[in-house]
């Protein structure tokens, strides 16, 4: 990255910067709007001297290379607003780097949980992004800790204690990480816990994003915005009705549903009343390492596990076999996050994503079984603990729209999926004991 210098000229020197729609701030003192495509410094004009409060003498020029096209992010109005304050406090030969201003900045709520700590792994991977996340106190580190220790660490990932029930510790959050891009991950996300804590679920999912939004909103920045609903909305479907389209009738089954709803809902409303650049999508059953231990195939594939090792006796409690589901990686998933806000993004626009493999919950427990290295009888057994009041048990999506607007397609096979998660406790139970939430 080009460090560029500010020098003094007795002739009349261009910098020319291309930035659309640039808003910039100069000096703490004024604002400059203007809707154009290119700003033109040289012997500054009446009309500029006052907003720059330059002197005619001065002037602004790249040195020895030609500027370049700067991306259209905040970071780019940031950087012009440097050089020209560094020109008003007169002080050439100063570099200014165009790397601090321009890189662009992602904000992942939730970023210690399945989905986020695997976002994270991609942008570090395949960007050259900043990326803060939002933590709890007591969020566990163990999905990020591989990050700990790099040499990238310090420069690119910075964590912010916030909460979705505390509006300042997020507008904080929003304020110090200044994103161009938001991805809004973080939930109660498991259907099953929301019928004991429905108040506290739909108070999270639905008030946690509106706090979110409006922390947003207040900070007068413009980032994309990546609201994350759930297929679970749709609830029981109809055979008739499959595969599900965005506009399935939502038939929520649970309270988690209800509020991923709720959720939906605020990102088209904030897209439409405040023209915040929001999107919101509905992904299908997602899974791979890193898989909270409450759900089915996790649970089924930490239960394996924990019988090869001989820890638990050839015993694995079920709940619902006969939900149908589509399945997907979240590996492909969290590259879907990716496009979504890169692509050609719409404002307001929904999308269910998903993988294309179907098959029910008790066909999936058999695929796991097959390939576990414990080859005695294992004793299938249905748990009532296990079982929902309510099950949104057809989830078989249709991701067209999708797929025809960003060229997504899920990679990652289901046989590949399974055989990962399953080794990925293996190599948990490895680290420490476990003892079964089911008991």
């Amino acid at each position: 990255m080009e460090s560029y210098e500010l020098t003094e000229s007795s002739s009349v020197e261009f910098l020319f910067v291309v930035l659309p729609a640039a808003c910039i701030t100069i000096s703490g003192d004024s604002l400059l709007k203007k809707e154009i495509t290119s700003f033109e410094f040289s012997k500054f004009n009446s009309d500029l001297v006052g907003a720059f409060n330059f002197r005619d003498e001065y002037f602004l020029k790249a040195s020895k290379i030609p500027f370049p096209r700067l991306p259209d992010t905040p970071k780019s109005a940031t950087f012009i607003t440097n050089l020209c304050s560094v020109a008003i406090e007169k002080k050439f030969n100063d570099k200014v780097s165009l790397e601090e201003f321009t890189m662009p900045t992602a904000l992942i709520t939730g970023i210690t949980g399945m989905v986020g700590s695997h976002l994270l792994d991609f942008l570090i991977e395949n960007t050259d992004w900043k990326i803060y996340g939002i933590t709890r106190w007591r969020s566990p580190a163990s999905n990020i800790e591989h990050h700990f220790n790099t040499d990238y660490f310090n420069s690119r990932i910075t964590y912010l204690e916030a909460d979705l029930l505390d509006y300042q510790s997020l507008l904080n959050a929003v304020t110090t990480a200044k994103p161009d891009y938001v991805f809004h991950l973080a939930a109660q996300s498991f259907p099953t816990t929301s019928f004991n804590i429905p108040i506290q679920t739909l108070d999270i999912n639905i008030l946690g994003t509106a706090r979110l939004l409006e922390a947003i909103k207040f900070s007068g920045l413009d980032p994309w915005i990546h609201v994350c609903s759930s297929s679970e909305i749709f609830g029981r479907v109809k055979s008739i009705d499959l595969p599900i389209k965005e506009n399935t009738r939502f038939q929520p089954a649970s309270p988690y549903s209800i509020s991923k709803i709720g959720t939906d809902l605020l990102s088209v409303y904030y897209s439409q009343a405040y023209n915040m650049k929001t999107i919101s999508t509905r992904m299908f059953t997602h899974t791979g390492p890193r898989r909270g231990e409450v759900f089915a195939e996790s649970a089924f594939a930490k239960q394996i596990a924990l019988i090869e090792m001989g820890t638990i006796k050839p015993i694995i409690n079920v709940g619902n076999l006969d939900s149908l589901r589509t399945w997907s990686d979240v590996r492909d998933a969290v590259r879907a996050y990716y496009v979504l806000l890169t692509n050609k993004p719409i404002s307001g626009e929904v999308y269910n994503i998903g993988g294309t493999f179907t098959c029910t919950v008790g066909e999936m427990l058999d695929y796991l079984l097959s390939i576990s290295t414990f080859k005695e009888k294992i004793q299938i057994k249905q748990n009532a603990k296990l079982i929902r009041p309510l099950d949104a048990d057809l989830q078989v999506p249709d991701i067209s729209k999708f797929q025809n607007h960003t060229g997504w397609k899920p990679e990652i096979s289901f046989e590949r999926t399974m055989g990962d998660l399953l080794n990925y406790w293996r190599q948990c139970i490895q680290k420490q004991e476990y003892r079964p939430f089911w008991t």
